[in-house]
């Protein structure tokens, strides 16, 4: 449990670490709350969409509580372990009461998870538009955010990162996989294609991209990454239009 906490806190320093600061129109600098990137917004349906938009309109107070949540977890676990963060610091952190930390989350585990994920697709936002049109911008926009949040590991980790890389590539192939597989059921094709052979497709994907990413960082990091990803993006679109089942063509009237 401890291993796997010590892997969580260095995904997350990475993760926020590339997207941490905006620039006020004060000139102040601020680190961003937890909020739907365009990237989480288009996995939702339309009513998802539509639901969230009016709750964040009906309530901003419970909005801008979470951002606090957020900022408060994000500072304490970059100056301590994550294992000794609790809930009541989190709390304290960012002025507001245990149960307040409660309406908004589970435990400090389900936020991490949520946090990490979040700031992923803040990595994803950033390398391609929402959602990306074709199979060769989801490869290059996934193999790009995987490099910037690499470079972004701080130096103090990089030994806790080499010592658990199994740890943190079953993380981040997880959640490439579901990334992949909500793109896939917006497919021709894919959408109508069994979750469970659909999930292979992902899978295979994502374990594709990761590996071709991971082969990149091996030559070291200050290696320009867009040779690789462009590589990797022709060979990813090849295997999936191989997967793709045929559609149909729509009847002649």
């Amino acid at each position: 449990m401890m291993k796997i906490a010590l892997v969580y806190h260095v995904l997350l320093l990475a993760a926020s670490g590339c997207a941490r600061y905006t620039t006020c129109s004060n000139g102040s600098v601020q680190r961003p709350g937890l909020q739907p990137t365009e990237w989480a917004r288009w996995r939702l349906s339309d009513k998802e969409a539509d639901m969230l938009s009016k709750h964040e309109r009906a309530d901003p107070r419970a909005t801008r509580t979470r951002m606090w949540l957020v900022q408060a977890f994000e500072q304490l676990v970059e100056q301590q372990d994550f294992a000794d963060v609790t809930v009541q610091a989190i709390a304290a952190q960012a002025s507001v009461n245990r149960a307040t930390f409660y309406a908004h989350f589970t435990d400090k585990s389900s936020m991490m998870d949520e946090v990490f994920r979040e700031r992923f697709h803040q990595l994803l936002a950033q390398r391609m538009p929402a959602p990306p049109p074709t199979a060769e911008d989801l490869t290059q926009g996934m193999f790009l955010a995987l490099a910037d949040g690499w470079r972004c590991i701080p130096r103090r980790c990089n030994h806790v990162y080499l010592r658990h890389a199994a740890e943190f590539e079953a993380k981040l192939e997880l959640i490439m996989r579901d990334e992949v597989d909500a793109w896939l059921t917006r497919q021709p094709g894919f959408r109508t294609m069994p979750a469970d052979q659909r999930g292979v497709a992902a899978a295979l994907a994502a374990g594709a991209i990761y590996g071709a990413a991971a082969q990149w960082r091996s030559g070291g990091i200050a290696t320009p990454p867009d040779p690789a990803a462009h590589m990797a993006s022709t060979a990813v679109a090849t295997l999936l239009a191989a997967l793709r089942p045929a559609v149909p063509e729509p009847a002649r009237p």
